[in-house]
């Protein structure tokens, strides 16, 4: 699929590797504004739950490559007419370029014209106000709800107790 002259494929099972290592890079390698390190410490996901998102019929997963490196992740679990956003990585090295838009503008694309998904919907450790603020520009909408961080889903083990998750939802028109 296109975006803004930018190629990204369906993810393969000889990505899950290099996507694991892509995600737990721009999530807590201290490199970057989507850095969650100042929060959580340890990987955000496994190398199984990468296959399994790859695996997964019901969610989708693209990937965009410079030189064969894969620099862009994104995933979403489709349930009905509901996508949730659960990942989406730019290496911090590319990051401030458009290509997390374009991931974006991608996975919307996908998910209301192939899939009939007509709600998205994602969530964010709620300290994290860049990204809250990038995502309600992309047309997202923070709702007033929030939950304790996931300890049960192993994405890392939160610094703090009370650490929350926002969650923002957009309509698909």
């Amino acid at each position: 699929m296109r975006s803004k002259q930018l190629v990204f494929r369906t993810a393969k099972l000889a990505d899950a590797n290099d996507v694991l290592e892509l995600i737990n890079t721009a999530y807590r390698a201290n490199q970057s504004w989507t850095d969650e390190a100042a929060w959580v410490d340890g990987n955000r996901l496994s190398i199984g739950v990468v296959r399994n998102f790859i695996r997964d019929t019901g969610s989708v997963m693209y990937v965009h490559q410079r030189n064969g490196v894969i620099i862009a992740v994104i995933h979403a679990s489709v349930v009905a007419n509901e996508a949730n956003i659960t990942s989406l990585a730019v290496h911090p090295n590319f990051q401030k370029r458009g290509i997390g838009s374009a991931a974006l503008d991608v996975i919307e694309s996908s998910c209301r014209n192939k899939l009939g998904v007509t709600f998205m919907s994602t969530s964010v450790l709620s300290p994290r106000e860049e990204a809250l603020a990038y995502l309600t520009k992309r047309g997202f909408e923070l709702i007033d709800y929030q939950e304790a961080f996931p300890k049960h889903m192993k994405m890392g083990i939160p610094k703090s107790d009370n650490l929350k998750l926002s969650y923002l939802v957009k309509p698909l028109h």
